[in-house]
């Protein structure tokens, strides 16, 4: 069950996961309004942990009780979302949370002991009181776990090993492990629940797909009849579609940071290598607040600094940009 969900008009309730639920005339969204005043996609829905975004893509006004939403506005519990004064649904957040380890998929076990599940968007092992999994010796936040489709990806401020990335993020699947501050760490998987995904996503073909807004783009990422997407703003979004541009790629696939940066800003020539840094960090997050595996669509090449997105050069993988 969602932490968050919309209760219509009628009475129903949409659950909101941690995708993008689409709302429009056009039959393809996750909320159809047949109303000629209603754009085809007009507005995109996205539960965070503390308020839902409304992302408003349409051309018509788009309120959160009665301040208007030019690009993007929060709601929280027990407020409206109206397109052009008609409400469309009540933002309600669920009075319960399920328990993590019902829902989890993902178990982390250390030095042997006993199985602790990693629920929800993100999982903190460290010395901190406020850490899910509470390591003594550890500082504060010392691995950040967040689980996507068929792995969890781990981030860690010192980097233990060399599997981590230039950025501090290393990618394990179901028996990997790693060693941290002595111990070793390591990520099982429930049972037969996972073995079954994993048969269904093998040998099947994947579409990545971009679609632009005026502020912006949502990504969508479709494998086995299973679909994970989110919105990102205007230059996150230019930042991905670069990356996964075909013609713009160098040898290998792999892109130069100044490149990018001209793709990204093309009329501020002093933006630099700082700011895709900082823009970057900021999509990676984004990624895996959506439950996209980020290692798919980032990758630094060691020493150099050049940056690529694998996905894109995979043969079973249909690009829609």
């Amino acid at each position: 069950m969602s932490a968050w969900f919309l209760e219509l008009r009628a009475g129903a309730r949409v659950g909101l996961g941690r995708g993008v639920t689409t709302i429009g005339r056009s039959a393809s969204c996750d909320i159809v309004i047949p109303d000629r005043g209603v754009s085809r996609r007009h507005v995109l829905v996205c539960a965070r942990a503390d308020a839902v975004e409304v992302v408003n893509v349409g051309k018509h006004a788009v309120f959160i009780d009665d301040e208007p939403v030019e690009e993007l506005g929060r709601a929280r519990d027990g407020q409206r979302v109206a397109i052009a004064g008609a409400v469309v649904a009540t933002v309600r957040r669920a009075a319960t949370r399920p328990d993590a380890s019902s829902r989890a998929r993902w178990f982390l076990r250390i030095d042997g002991g006993p199985l602790v599940a990693i629920g929800g968007e993100r999982f903190t092992v460290g010395g901190g009181e406020r850490d899910d999994l509470v390591m003594r010796d550890w500082d504060e936040r010392a691995l950040v776990l967040h689980p996507v489709d068929d792995g969890v990806v781990v981030e860690a401020a010192r980097p233990p090993d060399e599997r981590f990335d230039h950025d501090g993020f290393a990618r394990l699947g179901a028996g990997a492990s790693l060693r941290y501050a002595g111990a070793r760490v390591e990520l099982l998987a429930r049972g037969g629940e996972l073995e079954r995904s994993t048969q269904q996503l093998a040998g099947a073909r994947t579409v990545v797909r971009l679609e632009a807004f005026r502020a912006g783009g949502m990504l969508v990422i479709e494998t086995a009849g299973d679909a994970s997407s989110l919105y990102l703003p205007r230059r996150r979004y230019a930042l991905l579609r670069a990356l996964l541009t075909p013609a713009a790629a160098g040898e290998r696939g792999y892109l130069r940071v100044d490149a990018l940066c001209r793709a990204i800003w093309p009329d501020d020539p002093v933006k630099d290598e700082t700011d895709f840094n900082v823009l970057l960090h900021r999509v990676r997050r984004d990624l895996l607040r959506a439950g996209v595996d980020a290692s798919a669509l980032i990758e630094r090449a060691r020493g150099s600094g050049m940056i690529r997105a694998p996905i894109a050069a995979r043969p079973d993988v249909e690009l829609q940009l």
